[in-house]
């Protein structure tokens, strides 16, 4: 394509979407195009971040979560941006203005045309970067290469639990939970909402993941009046309605609304929109892997299935086999060979089993001491479960958290 269809193009693209657009060739600018007035353009300081990416395809977030697009072609680069999801900051606008060294007779044009471009989620401003890469370079990439990142998730799992100690959401957040909760059943795209759910209900994991890689953008309502309080918000939506599909696959409401104030509390922490999102995918996954775990119990024989509800319903007492045997009005042996032969394993190790998948889930979601994890759980001693742990995992109670 020649300059002058280059030009078009970009011109087109600003035309609708309402964002400023430029086109540079290698670091100089050969075109702009923005549909409001903007004395200074405010891409100006972040050049140097955003031409770092490498990719054809990309986007950079300030901290002031404003987003710029980039989609290259060789030597060649489309810079579409500022945008923003939610309410601009008038007092982050006027710093930014300051930074460009705005006339000061300029300073009120600026933020009223900061504030003029067009509001869009990320997800719709990165359909279009892809669109447009697939025009310019052929390739059909699709959303979640560019939001799910499998450092950043990795990076989530290692979160020490020690950063969420003592910290709770405060009465405020849980009303604007609340709130979260009406203006999103109200705006969420029922469809898609249902059958993201029902993956989750019946634990068809692999089938998520893929269904996170061709699902197009679900466009939430405005929830809240900053960008990084919206994407939390939506996380919070999420999370409680996953929690839910989960029970209703057969997960343990405890279990499951443990799991789902530690998913808020760690999200909370974050102020980066990109691990949100990702840890966001996580957390979907995760609740989707209870439900099979817990089908696949179902599938069990009816000894093995009053043996494991047993144990989950105890799981913090000191069990034996004697007096499982003794609750369950049967005979120690009887109950020893009779679940040996039916499960596969000894009842210890099934019962060692089920307590180190609790210590696992505690270890990474409560805020309690590893030597507190081990008395609630009914071990003898912080050292036999250490010893337990360690030949279960691979991993000490504290490397675990650690990870």
């Amino acid at each position: 394509m020649d300059t002058k269809g280059l030009e078009y193009l970009a011109k087109k693209m600003g035309a609708l979407t309402g964002i400023p657009v430029r086109l540079y060739k290698r670091n100089e600018e050969t075109f702009y195009y923005t549909t409001v007035y903007l004395p200074k353009d405010p891409f100006l300081l972040y050049m140097d971040p955003v031409f770092t990416i490498e990719e054809n395809v990309g986007y950079y977030m300030t901290k002031d979560l404003h987003i710029f697009g980039v989609v290259r072609k060789g030597d060649l680069r489309f810079i579409i941006g500022p945008s923003i999801e939610t309410k601009e900051d008038e007092k982050s606008l006027k710093i930014m203005a300051f930074d460009l060294e705005v006339d000061n007779n300029l300073v009120d044009a600026f933020i009223n045309g900061m504030k003029s471009i067009t509001k869009m989620p990320l997800s719709t401003l990165l359909e279009v970067l892809l669109s447009l890469n697939y025009f310019l370079n052929g390739e059909m990439k699709e959303l979640h290469e560019l939001t799910l990142n499998d450092s950043i998730q990795e990076e989530l799992k290692r979160v020490l639990e020690s950063e969420i100690k003592g910290k709770e959401i405060d009465k405020a957040s849980q009303n604007q939970f609340e709130e979260t909760i009406r203006v999103q059943e109200e705006h969420n795209t029922y469809t898609q909402e249902q059958e993201l759910m029902m993956l989750i209900r019946k634990g068809e994991k692999e089938k998520l993941k893929e269904w996170v890689r061709s699902a197009p953008a679900i466009r939430g309502g405005t929830i809240a009046s900053d960008g990084l309080r919206q994407v939390k918000n939506m996380f919070v939506v999420s999370v409680t309605l996953a929690s839910r599909a989960a029970i209703q696959g057969g997960v343990d409401p405890e279990i499951a609304f443990t799991m789902s104030d530690g998913y808020i509390t760690r999200c909370e922490l974050l102020y980066n929109i990109e691990k949100i999102m990702n840890l966001q995918y996580l957390m979907l996954l995760e609740f989707s892997d209870m439900v099979r775990r817990v089908r696949h119990k179902d599938k069990s024989t009816p000894l093995v299935m009053k043996v494991s509800n047993y144990v989950v319903s105890h799981i913090t007492d000191p069990l034996t086999t004697e007096r499982i045997a003794d609750d369950l009005f049967l005979s120690r042996p009887y109950l020893s060979q009779k679940f040996h032969k039916e499960a596969g394993k000894t009842l210890y190790s099934f019962i060692m089993d089920e307590k180190i998948e609790e210590a696992k889930r505690l270890i990474l979601y409560s805020g309690r001491s590893i030597s507190s994890i081990s008395q609630y759980l009914g071990f003898s001693s912080l050292g036999h479960f250490s010893a337990l742990f360690k030949k279960s995992t691979g991993y000490t109670p504290t490397e675990y958290r650690n990870l």
